[in-house]
Parts: structure tokens; sequence; C-alpha cells
């Protein structure tokens, strides 16, 4: 099959699965009154109003939900245009949707340049098949959106030597405006880092690539002229640490004085208020600060400029510079410090949800606190099984194939080559460890499109040695179709929908009076419906009630009429922080309830029965202390999951069974 051909098939895949994305989430409502999701839209929603770029901060009832956010929030807005819908998540869910089938293009199209068509259509169709991303979509988009712009950056540095349209260092500007972007669509974007870097230099050097690994890197080495540069650099740089150092004290004690040039003075705006100690103290602090990234950027341009060359390094660095600024504009200073707030949070958890679970979890013996993550390193590989069962099979396949041509082959290259290409593809997995990225699901996302790059190199080593490979990919193909559409559509799409379908059961049973319980356990239930909770955060969702509400204490307070009742289980990611679930557990407060549960004679009278996030195995790893207590404690049981379903009966069932 033609390149073209293969072409044509991801696309119109892609787009299928786009559009059928859009049209089964059309009525899709928030998680909850209260989520990022529904500040981002709220923000995008006054695009109208924005002058600046960077006035998305601005039109927002809370700047750090949006910041790092900045390219998800204008996408956003173009979604909602498009779809002429401001008030739901469809906008934010439906990008979600279009950025997976264009990334599935994307890895069509990259894995095509690396390898061959047949690779990249088997790659691309591997990747939409995930459910992993669409559960990504259906949860918080902005992921994804960088995903997409990272495989964008890595296909614009592969045009670099091509010669297509333009001049190669036009290529490099675009891909550095493209990576500018990805830092301003969400806090996984530095995961993508080692890949996008990677990439650069193997189009520098990809010549050299078949001369073996001794000449190769003799011959990259020979390439280098900035050698001496480097060395001046460094002796300059110690220099000015070592004056810096020296005199950083008096020339705070100069600008406390007001001795100091005027510019300098205007620093210090508190004299009167704070000692010289304590300013003494912070310029110790801001020093530390400082001179670490200093050192960390000096380290990389001198790493680059040595790898790459200065217009290699200049081109990217202009491409990210301007889009840099079309970003921050007009206030660059207040606009970044917006940023950098984010990005401190993003990149190193300091406050995680175990906080909350100090006494529960030193009833068992465990100590936790507000810095754990989660269960360590044996939670990755569990969570990849979780995740994306059939991917992780195969990358382990890949793995073990590898390992095997090498022995039999004996080639240096194949070994020092795919083991460089192996710890690249872990390298998303390893950064969110490194930085000690929260243990959930949608962090370690990246971790799936890394992966593609040792399958997509092992795939390449099996082509040139069994002649019936199209069988194999055929049939692992179908395996994920299987697999993975059986567990979206059973599992992830209904939890996600829970309020959704309880809206379209109340239109057809014409309920316009309905009793529940006053919980936190109806936040998404009943209370997620529009107009039932009052938004603190969004003004423009306190639209009228579709139906009135009648909370009561128990089912038997109800003498005739609709009664919703929510999941009731404490170990649904969506009850992980409510204090409600947390120190009381299961909701039991209902002895009728309780009764109905432990018979399950509520099967027998319940009109509807709702699936929800209490029912999940894959939801639960949205949140630290849910996947924590699934993955490594094992506590998440098929009672705990039966008591997730959520119920809508008449009190005319219920009388029956009385």
């Amino acid at each position: 099959m033609s390149y073209y051909f293969n072409l044509e098939i991801i696309v119109l895949v892609s787009a299928l699965f786009a559009v059928f994305f859009s049209i089964a989430t059309r009525r899709i409502q928030y998680h909850g009154p209260n989520t990022d999701n529904e500040i981002m839209a709220h923000a995008a929603a006054q695009s109208y109003k924005w002058r600046w770029l960077s006035d998305i901060h601005k039109f927002t009832v809370s700047p750090f939900k949006t910041a790092m956010r900045d390219v998800s929030v204008i996408l956003i807005s173009v979604f909602q245009k498009i779809l002429r819908d401001k008030e739901t998540d469809h906008a934010y869910v439906t990008l979600g949707g279009a950025t997976v089938a264009l990334s599935s293009v994307l890895i069509f199209l990259i894995s095509s340049n690396y390898w061959n068509p047949a690779i990249g259509l088997f790659l691309g169709l591997f990747l939409i098949l995930s459910f992993w991303l669409w559960e990504v979509s259906l949860n918080g988009s902005h992921n994804n959106v960088t995903t997409v712009l990272s495989l964008l950056s890595f296909y614009f540095i592969q045009q670099v030597n091509t010669g297509n349209l333009m001049s190669p260092f036009l290529w490099l500007v675009m891909a550095g405006g493209i990576l500018c972007l990805t830092q301003f669509s969400s806090a996984s974007a530095l995961k993508y880092m080692p890949l996008f870097w990677s990439a650069v230099v193997y189009e520098k050097y990809k010549l050299y690539a078949g001369q073996g690994v001794v000449s190769g890197l003799y011959s990259l080495i020979k390439a280098n002229d900035y050698y001496a540069f480097s060395l001046c650099a460094l002796v300059l740089a110690s220099l000015v640490f070592m004056v810096a150092k020296l005199s950083y004290k008096k020339i705070v004690i100069l600008i406390y004085k007001n001795q100091a040039p005027l510019f300098l003075n205007k620093m210090i705006s508190g004299r009167e208020k704070f000692s010289l100690e304590h300013y003494l103290e912070h310029a110790k602090k801001k020093f530390k600060q400082v001179s670490f990234f200093a050192v960390l950027g000096l380290f990389f341009l001198l790493l680059f400029l040595s790898l790459l060359g200065f217009l290699w390094v200049v081109s990217i660095l202009v491409g990210f510079s301007v889009v840099f600024v079309l970003l921050t504009l007009p206030n660059i200073k207040e606009s970044f410090g917006i940023y950098f707030d984010r990005f401190k949070v993003g990149q190193i958890q300091t406050k995680s949800h175990f906080r909350l679970y100090v006494d529960y979890f030193a009833k068992k013996g465990i100590t936790v606190s507000k810095e754990t993550r989660g269960g360590g390193l044996k939670w990755v590989p569990r969570i990849f099984f979780r995740m994306a069962p059939v991917h992780t099979v195969i990358f382990i396949v890949c793995l073990v194939f590898y390992v095997f041509a090498v022995i039999v082959s004996k080639n240096t290259n194949m070994a020092v080559g795919g083991a460089a290409i192996f710890i690249l593809s872990l390298s998303p997995i390893m950064w969110a460890e490194a930085t000690g990225a929260p243990q959930i699901g949608r962090s370690y996302s990246p971790g799936l499109v890394g992966m593609f790059l040792f399958v997509g190199y092992s795939f390449h080593l099996f082509y040139g040695i069994y002649a019936h490979n199209l069988i194999i990919l055929l049939s692992i193909l179908g395996i994920t179709v299987i697999v993975n559409g059986k567990i979206f559509f059973s599992d992830i799409y209904p939890a996600r929908m829970t309020i959704t379908n309880l809206m379209k059961q109340i239109d057809s049973l014409k309920i316009k009076r309905l009793y529940t319980y006053r919980t936190n356990y109806n936040k998404s239930f009943v209370e997620g419906v529009p107009g039932i909770a009052v938004s603190d955060y969004v003004p423009s969702r306190n639209t009228p009630a579709p139906f009135q509400v009648i909370y009561i204490e128990s089912i038997a307070d109800v003498v005739d009429g609709w009664i919703a009742i929510p999941g009731t289980s404490s170990k649904a990611v969506n009850m992980s922080t409510e204090k409600e679930g947390v120190i009381d557990g299961d909701y039991t407060k209902d002895l009728v309830l309780n009764r109905l549960l432990e018979t399950k004679d509520i099967e027998k009278i319940a009109t509807v029965k709702f699936k929800t996030y209490g029912t999940s195995r894959i939801w639960t790893h949205e949140d630290e202390v849910p996947t924590y207590r699934d993955l490594i404690l094992h506590e998440i049981t098929k009672k705990d999951l039966w008591r997730g379903y959520a119920w809508l009966l008449h009190t005319d069932n219920l009388k029956k069974l009385n």
C-alpha cells in the first residue's frame, strides 16, 4: 500500500473517531459544581473581552486554574464558537477528541518518516485505540493538547533536512514556537522535553547514524566548533557567580539604606515594616533560586550550542521567544509570574490529597503526609497495565524481541541504539518520577506516547526479519479493539455520562419533583444538573432548576414520588477530597437504604441503575489516594464498586417490596 493510501486511511479513521466522540458527548455536563473544567470553560467564554491573549487570566474567577493552560483555554473558546455551546463541558471534551485524532495522524507522519508508512499506519491506529487518551479527553483535555502540540513540533523538526516548502531554519523557528505553546498548554509539557531535544539532535546528526557507534561519535565530536566558546563561558560564569556571592549582601544593605542607585532602591518598598535581617534572609533564598536556574540554563545552553551549533539553537529560541511574547504581552512580568506560580506547583508536588488521610492510614500502620505521592516505583507498571493493558504488553513483547535480536545478531549498533531509544521512550515516565509528579493517571499519560518510540523501532527491526508481519499487526489491532472497546463503553464512558443520563431519564419520565439526600455524594449526581446546585465560581451556571429537589433524611420520609440515590462508596474518586467520605466513610445515614443495599433488594425496585465514578476501575486513578488504595493496598473490592451505583426509584415499587 502506498504512503498516500495509508495517509487517507488514518485521516478518515481519525476524523470518524473525533466526530463520533463529539456526537456521543453532546449533552455532557461538568463533573459537578465548581470544577476546573467549568472555570476554564468560563474563561474561554469571555474571549470577546480579550484585547491581549494574556487577558485569559484577567477575565477568570481563578487565574491559578488557567495558568499554564493558556493555549487550552484559547482552543476551548474556538470550539465553543464552532459548537455554539458556552455552558456545558462539550466544547472542552470535543477539543480533547480532536487532539487524540490529530495525534494519531501525526504519529503516522512521524513514524513514516522514521521507518515506513505501514508501521506509521499501525502506530497511528494503535494510538487512537487507546482508551487512556479518550479518558483524559473526558476528564480534562489540556494534557492531550500538550501531546498533539509536542508531536507537531517533532514533525516540524523532521522537515528541517527535507528541503520541503521553506528554509530549514524556518522549520526550526516554527518548532521552537510550537515548543513554547506546549509550555502554555499544561503542566505535563516538560515530560516531552527529552524527546523534543533528542529529535533535534538526531535530525542534526542522522547522517552519521549509519557509520557505527564509534565512528559516529567521533564524527559528532569532530563536528563540534564550540569547545573554546563553552570553556570561556564557563570561566566567565564562574567569575560572575563568585562576585555576586561575595557582594549581594552589601548591595542589599545599600538598597535598604537608600544608598544605592535609584532604580535599585525601588526594589525595597517596606523598609518601615521589615528589618534588614528579613531582607538579607529573603535575598539569600532568592540568590540560591536564581543561581540554580542560571546554572541549569547555562548548562543546557552550552550543551545545545555544542551539539547543534549557533544557527540551530538561535532559530529554535527565536520561535520560542516570539510566541512567548505574544502570549504574555502587554505585562510580560505579571503574565510570566502567573505561569511560574503554576509551574512550581505542577512540577513539584508539595501538597497531595494524602494530607486528608493521615489518621486513616495511621490506623493501618502506614505513615503518610502532604508530601506523599503514592505507591512509589511499584505503582508505575501497575498503572500502565490498568490504563493501557494491550499497549503495555506489546511494549514488553517488543523489549523481549529486541533483547533476543541483539543476542542473536551480536550487533553493537543495534544494542547501543536500541538501548538509547528504549531509555528515551521511558523519559516521560522518568521525568515524572524525578520531579515528583502526582501519581495519578493523567500525569503519566505522556508515558504512553513515549512508549510508541520503542514499539516503532522494534517493529522496524521485526519488519526486516519476519515475513507475515501484516497478520501480526492486524491481530494486535483486533485484540486492542476488543479489550479497549469493552473497557471504554462498559466503564469509562457511562461513568462520565452519569449526570447526562440522569437528566435524560428525568426528561423521559417527565419528573418535576425529585427526592434525594443533602450530601456531598450528590455533587456528581443530582447536584451536577445545571440549575440544581449554585456555582460558587461561575455565575452563568446559576440557571433555573429544571425540576424541584426536596431533600430527605430517609427513603421512609417519602410518601409518593421519585427518589434519586447517589453512589454511596467513599472510595469513589469524586469523594476522595470530601470530608464526608474521608472521615465518615460510606454513606450509611439512611437505615432503610442500608437494608436495601445489603440485601440488594434495590435491584428489584429501581427503575434505573446508573454507573458512576464509584463503579469504575479506571476513573479511580484520577486521584492519588484512590489509586493507591486500589493498586497498592487492593482495598477497592467488588462490593465497593457495587456501592458506587446510583439509582432512580419510585415509592410505588418500594411499597410493593414492603
